[in-house]
C-alpha cells in the first residue's frame, strides 16, 4: 500500500463508492458517505488548528465518530491519543500533560469536568464535543454527523506520511502514570498488511471489532477492512449474545477476539442445543488474542466453533508475534504458535543471554511492525529493547520446533524463598479440578519466605451439584505441585478482576487478599 492512511481509504472508496464500509451497531456508511464524513471532519479540525503534528486527545466509546476522527487524523497528519472514557478525570488528566495535547475530542460531560479540573483548559486550544451541549458554550465546538460537509474537501498529506507519528496507545493511565506508545501511520499500515497476508483476507471479508476502538487491536480490526475495501463491524459494547447476534445479522466472516470472551462465549453455546445456536456459519475464521488460551479452553472452544480455529500471541508494541492454527489432534495445542513471518523471537534469560531449548526466560521479539518508542520516555524505550529485540516482559519457553509457550508476566513470577513459582503452573492443575469455572495464582506475604502462592477461584455455575472445597484444592496440588508451589491460601470469588480488553488484573487480588494480615469475612 502506497501512501498513508486516509490516501488508501479516500482510493478504496472512490473505487466502490456504494458498497457498506462500516456498520456501527444500527448506524451504516456506505464508502461515499464514509469518504464525505471523514474528509468533512479532517476540514472541520483542519480550520480549528488540528495540523500535521497537532496532539487530540480523543475520549470516547465505539462509534461511527471515532471511525472518522480515525481517519480525519490521518489525513491531517495530526497525532491521536485515544483513550477510554471511563477513566477518571484525574487520570484523563494526566494524560493530557503527558502527551501536551492541544485539542481534546469528548461528550459534555467529560469535557466539562475537564475544564473544571486545575491546570486543564488553560492549555486547551480547543474543546470539541460528540454531543450538543443543552446550553450553547462559546468556549467549545460541536462535532457531529448531522453537520453539512458535502461541500468540504481534502487533500490528504502526501509527504512523508508513512513516517509520521499517528496514534498514542495509552498502555497505563487507569492505575499509574501514562506510557504512551507511539504508532507512525506506516506501522499501522504494515500492521494491517501482516493481518491481510497471515490470515488470507481480502476485500470480500466482513470483519467483526468487539474490543474499545481506543486499544490498538480494534483499530487494526477497523482500518483493515477500510484499506482492502472489505465491510468493518463495530460493537458499539460487547456482550456475548451481541457478539453472536453481529455474526449471525451481518454475515461476519473474520474476527480477533480476546481470550475471555471466547471463554464466555463457549460456555453460553454449550448451554444450547445446535438447534438453538445463532447462525455462526458465515465465520470463517476466528483468532484468540491478548492472553493464552487455557488448554481446556482451546478444546471446548473448537467442539463449539465450525470454522478454522487461531491462537496469537502479540502486544501493543509488537502487534502479532506467533500464530497457530488449532485443532484437536495437534501435539502443540499448548502453545501459542510459532512466529509470524518477519518475526524473530528469541528468549532471553535475566542476564540477557539467549536460554536453552525449554528453558524459561524472557520473551524477546524483533518484527518490521514494532512502535516508534515511548512517547518522551527515551530511558524506559532503550530498556525496552536489546540488539533490534522489543523485551516483552512476558516470560516463555520454546521447544525444539519453534513453538512458543506461554508462563505469563515476569512481574507475576512469585519468588518463594528465591525459588520462581509461576502462576500458570499453579492455574493448570488447578484449572482440572471438576466444578472450578475460572482460577487465578497470585502473591501472598509470608515473614519467613517473602511472599508464597495463594489462588482465587470461581466456581463453575454450571456444575452446581459439585462443590469445590479448599479441603480439595489442597489434596489436588499436594498431589501435583512442589510443596514449594502450593497455594497457601485459597478463597473463592464470584468473577476475577479483567480490564476492559479482558485481561487478568493479578494485583487487584494481591491487594484485596494478599496482606498476611487479611482474614476471610464470616
Amino acid at each position: 500500500m502506497a501512501g498513508g492512511i486516509a490516501a488508501n481509504i479516500y482510493s478504496a472508496a472512490e473505487s466502490q463508492p456504494e458498497k457498506l464500509a462500516v456498520i456501527c451497531g444500527d448506524d451504516t456508511l456506505t464508502y461515499k458517505e464514509l469518504l464525505v464524513l471523514c474528509r468533512g471532519f479532517a476540514h472541520f479540525l483542519r480550520i480549528r488548528g488540528v495540523v500535521r503534528g497537532e496532539k487530540v486527545l480523543l475520549g470516547s466509546s465505539n462509534s461511527i465518530e471515532f471511525v472518522a476522527i480515525l481517519v480525519a487524523i490521518a489525513d491531517l497528519g495530526a497525532i491521536l491519543a485515544p483513550i477510554s472514557p471511563s477513566l477518571s478525570i484525574e487520570a484523563m488528566s494526566k494524560a493530557i500533560h503527558s502527551i501536551e495535547a492541544r485539542h481534546v475530542i469528548a461528550n459534555t460531560q467529560i469535557i466539562d469536568a475537564l475544564r473544571k479540573h486545575d491546570g486543564v483548559d488553560e492549555n486547551i486550544d480547543n474543546w470539541i464535543r460528540l454531543d450538543k451541549p443543552e446550553i450553547d458554550d462559546a468556549g467549545s465546538h460541536y462535532l457531529g454527523r448531522e453537520l453539512d460537509f458535502q461541500d468540504s474537501d481534502s487533500s490528504p498529506i502526501s509527504d512523508g506520511e508513512e513516517s509520521l507519528p499517528y496514534i498514542l496507545t495509552m498502555t497505563s493511565g487507569s492505575t499509574g502514570d501514562p506510557k504512551p506508545i507511539i504508532l507512525t501511520q506506516g506501522s499501522k499500515i504494515a500492521r494491517a498488511k501482516a493481518l491481510t497476508d497471515l490470515y488470507d483476507v481480502d476485500g470480500n471479508d466482513i470483519i467483526l471489532a468487539a474490543t474499545p476502538m481506543y486499544h490498538s487491536l480494534a483499530q487494526r480490526l477497523v482500518l483493515t477492512p477500510l484499506l482492502n475495501g472489505g465491510t468493518s463491524v463495530i460493537m458499539p459494547k460487547y456482550s456475548v449474545q451481541n457478539w453472536l447476534g453481529m455474526i449471525d445479522q451481518h454475515g461476519v466472516s473474520f474476527t480477533i477476539i480476546v481470550s475471555s470472551q471466547i471463554v464466555a462465549i463457549t460456555q453460553f453455546l454449550e448451554k444450547l442445543t445446535p438447534e438453538d445456536r445463532s447462525d455462526t456459519s458465515s465465520l470463517r475464521m476466528m483468532v484468540s488474542s491478548s492472553a493464552a488460551l487455557k488448554l481446556e479452553d482451546k478444546q471446548r472452544a473448537l467442539n463449539v466453533f465450525s470454522c478454522e480455529f487461531h491462537e496469537c500471541y502479540g502486544a501493543s508494541e509488537i502487534a502479532i508475534a506467533t500464530s497457530l492454527k488449532l485443532s484437536l489432534e495437534q501435539e502443540d495445542l499448548g502453545s501459542v504458535g510459532f512466529a509470524a513471518p518477519g518475526v524473530d523471537i528469541e528468549i532471553l534469560s535475566e542476564d540477557g543471554d539467549i536460554c536453552q531449548i525449554g528453558e524459561v526466560g524472557e520473551i524477546a521479539c524483533r518484527t518490521p511492525m514494532l512502535f516508534g518508542g515511548y512517547y518522551k520516555l527515551p530511558e524506559k524505550t532503550a530498556q525496552s529493547m536489546q540488539d533490534g529485540f522489543f523485551k516483552t516482559g512476558d516470560l516463555g519457553r520454546m521447544d525444539e520446533r519453534g513453538a512458543l509457550y506461554f508462563c505469563g508476566r515476569a512481574k507475576d513470577v512469585i519468588i518463594v524463598g528465591g525459588m520462581n513459582v509461576y502462576p500458570s503452573d499453579i492455574e493448570n492443575v488447578i484449572s482440572q479440578i471438576p466444578g472450578v469455572f475460572a482460577c487465578a495464582a497470585f502473591s501472598m506475604e509470608n515473614d519467613s519466605l517473602g511472599e508464597v502462592p495463594a489462588i482465587a477461584i470461581v466456581k463453575d455455575t454450571q456444575l452446581p451439584e459439585v462443590d469445590v472445597t479448599a479441603r480439595a484444592v489442597r489434596r489436588v496440588s499436594s498431589q501435583h505441585l512442589a510443596d514449594f508451589q502450593c497455594p497457601q491460601r485459597i478463597v473463592f470469588i464470584d468473577t476475577l478482576p479483567t480490564n476492559n480488553m479482558g485481561k487478568l488484573m493479578r494485583r487487584e487480588l494481591e491487594a484485596k487478599f494478599g496482606s498476611k494480615d487479611w482474614t476471610p469475612k464470616t
